[in-house]
């Protein structure tokens, strides 16, 4: 027999993402409603998280969308409608990383604009599988900040940012022109190296960027309030505490106080 001609297939990649709410109401066969699991003689609710939609939980039972068994049904999705908006536990460190790094008055990222800049451009060419380009990246930035006067003024956005951003716009559009089929070449760009660099400059700039951001907003001036996470469900916002201003004393109440004696006002 020949191994050739058997049908197969074979897996070229495998990615992970979240449903959109559109495809969450599209994909699920039942809204859980109930928050009582099993009834009083252990059977499984209706509307609640162990519905025969949703597939078995027992092996002798069978599913009510599908019809198949216990072994061969693949189970089914529910969903759950919240009445007010809350934050993923998933997201949530992530969330609180972004918003610790933005300003509350003018909605930038704290971040310096070069790093931005940089970063966005290294995650691109990231997608093609360059990651020799990420260091070339990097390595433009500092050719053209050659000291701390060229990078403050690079945050005002003098005429060292634009020849920084023409750069990167050339290192990029190299990297785009040479990878041939686009779809091609970031098919192929997911592989371990590529990764575990992209996620390695995600670490970099939201250890350096976003967590230890200024205190100041280098975009409108405004100054950044503190704030915590919360048993991972709430984002606290704390501030210093005014110091009490106690009124003036008079000099009559003052010598009263020294001779022990009360005064009258």
């Amino acid at each position: 027999m020949d191994l050739d001609k058997i049908p197969h297939r074979c897996v070229n990649s495998v990615s992970f993402s979240v449903f959109s709410t559109e495809e969450l109401l599209r994909q699920g066969v039942l809204e859980v409603t109930c928050a009582e699991t099993f009834d009083i003689v252990g059977h499984p609710t209706k509307g609640g998280l162990h519905d025969a939609l949703l597939g078995p939980s027992d092996r002798d039972e069978v599913c009510a969308t599908c019809g198949l068994g216990f072994t061969h049904c693949p189970g089914h999705i529910g969903y759950i409608k919240m009445p007010l908006l809350v934050f993923s536990p998933v997201f949530v460190r992530t969330l609180y990383q972004l918003v610790r790094g933005s300003c509350l008055s003018c909605h930038r990222l704290l971040s310096p604009p070069v790093a931005c800049q940089v970063t966005l451009a290294q995650l691109q060419v990231l997608q093609y599988g360059a990651v020799a380009a990420v260091q070339e990246l990097q390595d433009v930035a500092n050719e053209i900040l050659v000291g701390d006067d060229d990078r403050a003024k690079l945050r005002g956005g003098t005429t060292i940012g634009s020849a920084l951003e023409r750069r990167i716009e050339q290192c990029v559009a190299s990297v785009v022109d040479g990878a041939g089929d686009a779809a091609e070449a970031r098919r192929a760009a997911d592989v371990k190296n590529v990764v575990e660099c992209r996620q390695r400059i995600v670490k970099t700039f939201i250890r350096e960027h976003l967590m230890g951001a200024p205190r100041k907003c280098p975009h409108c001036g405004e100054l950044r309030r503190a704030m915590s996470l919360h048993n991972n469900s709430r984002f606290v916002y704390t501030s210093k505490i005014r110091p009490v201003v106690k009124p003036p004393i008079s000099s009559a109440s003052l010598r009263c106080q020294v001779a022990g004696m009360p005064c009258l006002l």
